[in-house]
């Protein structure tokens, strides 16, 4: 669907609504720290909220109260970023794949996250990932507050910046201005990669799932032996013993996680305040448990989740209802 407006808020003292865009249907909406980004289904990125790091990718750091069109990047001769297929928002910058598996980044660049191999700060427009060789397809990209991650056509994955919790998921904890691989996942298809605040997940094609990085809130869902400690942290990949026979989809908050099953069923885990996990409980889970729905038809629909997002302390899902009572209608 394409919702008439768009809401988002950050530290104010009132929800405000984002008025329409002119545009075609949306297909992607993504959220960062104080900052908003939706992709269309021609391939442009509108953004909006907090551009004090140049995140909105507009060539200045105004902030923008209505959706805007991120510029091109340095080497086009066209006015805005075009042919995007994918948008990955971090903490206060962002990433996109074009459809020519090029990535592009900018915003915060603290730690060298928008991969030009330098920690110049901000980059105000997007920025082709100049550190990932040519040779390398990039399939998806997954952005977390200070680092990034690619998986290439050729089943590798790659990860750059931060690294002072393991997240990069090479072994050790050294900050990296280039890419670093990710030697668990040589020639292992992955269908999905996604970032948290410190930690990163990849979903692999066969529906296994396997996180690494920070993992004292449970955000990695590997059990309670590991993360029970304050800045606990794992440096490579770990299989998240999600009770499905395969995951479809998965996606972060700061320190929590959502996996969404092929057969349409939704787990969290990690950071529990604030009761983002849905489980009725605001206590961290440090393995993934079912979220249950309830409908207000009770036993006469089924909810159906198609999609699932995580923000800082809060979760979504995108559902449909079905329902078995003909001619109950909503």
């Amino acid at each position: 669907s394409n919702p008439d407006t768009r809401l988002c808020y950050c530290h104010a003292p009132f929800n405000s609504y984002v008025n329409p865009v002119s545009t075609p249907s949306i297909v992607q909406l993504e959220c960062g720290y104080c900052h908003c980004c939706m992709l269309d289904d021609t391939g442009l990125t509108w953004c909006w909220g907090s551009n004090d790091n140049g995140e909105l990718g507009i060539s200045t750091t105004d902030d923008q109260s209505e959706p805007v069109k991120a510029s091109s990047h340095a080497n086009s001769a066209a006015p805005w970023l075009d042919n995007v297929v994918e948008i990955a928002l971090g903490n206060r910058g962002m990433c996109a794949r074009t459809e020519d598996a090029r990535m592009y980044c900018w915003g915060n660049n603290q730690y060298a996250q928008c991969g030009q191999g330098h920690q110049d700060n901000p980059i105000k427009v997007p920025a082709l990932v100049t550190v990932v060789p040519v040779q390398y397809m990039i399939t998806s990209i997954a952005v977390g507050e200070s680092h990034a991650c690619a998986a290439t056509a050729d089943d590798a994955v790659l990860c750059w910046g931060h690294n002072n919790y393991g997240q990069l998921g090479d072994g050790s904890t050294t900050d990296a201005a280039t890419p670093v691989p990710v030697p668990f996942f040589d020639d292992v298809a992955l269908a999905q990669l996604d970032g948290g605040q410190h930690h990163s997940l990849a979903l692999c094609a066969d529906g296994t799932l396997y996180s690494w990085g920070r993992a004292d809130y449970g955000q990695l869902g590997i059990g309670v032996d590991v993360g029970a400690k304050a800045g606990d942290f794992v440096t490579a990949p770990t299989r998240v013993p999600v009770p499905t026979t395969a995951v479809g989809s998965v996606c972060s908050g700061s320190n929590h996680c959502l996996a969404l099953s092929r057969s349409g069923a939704v787990f969290a885990w990690g950071y529990g305040d604030m009761n983002a996990l849905g489980l009725g409980t605001a206590v961290d889970k440090f393995e993934p448990e079912k979220v249950s729905f309830a409908s207000s038809l009770g036993d006469k629909a089924e909810i159906v989740v198609t999609q699932v997002a995580g923000g800082g302390q809060h979760s979504a899902v995108v559902a449909s209802v079905k329902q078995f009572a003909p001619g109950a209608g909503l």
